[in-house]
């Protein structure tokens, strides 16, 4: 598993202390929502937050991207990439 910095841990706790990705897993080809979380702890830190905003909490993208203190056009590139990462995991 990846090193997870405090931050990101924080930040994961803030969504409820453990990931609920049933319907990501299951649209991404997942066995588990464990493995999803696993595949995406391994995502480089943007990617991994991208899509934990986007595709966990719901934010939407421009909403996403100042809370990453991005423009949109980067939450949008770090989104794409990291959701193409876990569908080749």
């Amino acid at each position: 598993m990846a090193n997870v910095d405090d931050e990101t841990l924080a930040a994961f706790e803030a969504l409820g202390g453990t990931l609920r990705w049933d319907e990501t897993a299951r649209l991404l080809g997942f066995s588990s929502t464990a493995a999803l979380s696993r595949a995406l702890l391994a995502l480089p830190d943007r990617q991994r937050r991208a899509v934990a905003l986007v595709r966990y909490t719901g934010l939407p993208e421009p909403q996403a991207a100042k809370v990453m203190r991005v423009s949109p056009g980067a939450l949008h590139a770090h989104l794409t990439r990291g959701l193409a990462a876990l569908r080749q995991s």
